[in-house]
This record gives structure tokens, C-alpha cells and sequence, in this order.
């Protein structure tokens, strides 16, 4: 769980950016949703990294990363049932991670659909 001057630290769009931009091409990677789910995505972009052959890397792409419903969405081209069952289950994990801090959360409705924990169920960043 991030603590309060993680939840503020923007710095890990950059870092993953640094590591897997080649995979959203020249504009690089850009986030859609709150930082809570970092971990998430850092390790949907390793394993797909991981996954891909050096050639399938040549033609593959994540076009889209964002909130949608109060969920994680990612979105890719040319991306095969391996990388499809890996961003099912990033997305799936979303669902049960506050999306501020990454600690344990639930879908809620203030308003707004989000995932969110407790101590962070009225958080307006």
C-alpha cells in the first residue's frame, strides 16, 4: 500500500515509460488512471515484454491504458491469446485494487465508479 507522499509521487509514468514505451510507439505510453494501480501495470508490461517473441515485438502495441466503469482497461493491436489472457487478469486484479493506494479496495459508487479502499473512498486527488 502507497503512503501519502507515494499516492502524490507522479514519477512512475515516467519510469514505465522509460522501460516500455516502445510499446505505444514514438508518442509513448500514457496513463488514463490513478497511480494505485502502477503495480498492476508495470507487471502486465513486463510479462508481455516477456511474452513476445523479438518479432512479434516488431508489430505489437498498446494503444490505450485508462479507467473505464471503475476499472482498468487495456487495450493492444496485434496482440495474441497469451497477451489477451494477461491483460484479462491485470484487469480482473483491478478490480479489488484501490486505485490511489494499490491496497485492497472494492468497486464504489460516490459519484463516480472507482475502486477504492476505505480510507480512500472520498479521494479526489
Amino acid at each position: 500500500m502507497l503512503n501519502a507522499e507515494q499516492v502524490k509521487d507522479d514519477s512512475w509514468r515516467e519510469e514505465l515509460n522509460h522501460k516500455y514505451g516502445w510499446m505505444a510507439g514514438r508518442h509513448g505510453l500514457s496513463f488514463e488512471h490513478g497511480g494505485g494501480w502502477r503495480f498492476l501495470i508495470g507487471d502486465l508490461l513486463q510479462r508481455i515484454g516477456a511474452t513476445l517473441s523479438d518479432e512479434e515485438k516488431l508489430d505489437f502495441q498498446v494503444t490505450q491504458i485508462k479507467e473505464k466503469f471503475g476499472t482498468l482497461r487495456c487495450y493492444v493491436f496485434n496482440g495474441n491469446d497469451r497477451i489477451h489472457a494477461l491483460v484479462d487478469a491485470a484487469e480482473s486484479a483491478s478490480e479489488i485494487t484501490c486505485d490511489v493506494c494499490a491496497g485492497r479496495g472494492r468497486l464504489r459508487n460516490s459519484g463516480w465508479i472507482s475502486v477504492r479502499c476505505d480510507e480512500h473512498v472520498d479521494y479526489r486527488g
